[in-house]
């Protein structure tokens, strides 16, 4: 995951942007696992 801030960064931004945002920090690792690998 070296190519992405690290989850707790973007949960931040996420919180700063939205602030009734319910994602958590284990939400976040989700999301860069996705995106971290292409579809097959």
């Amino acid at each position: 995951m070296g190519e992405f801030p690290e989850a707790a960064d973007w949960l931040n931004r996420l919180k700063a942007q939205r602030k009734k945002s319910r994602a958590d920090l284990g939400d976040m690792e989700v999301v860069l696992e996705i995106l971290s690998y292409p579809e097959e």
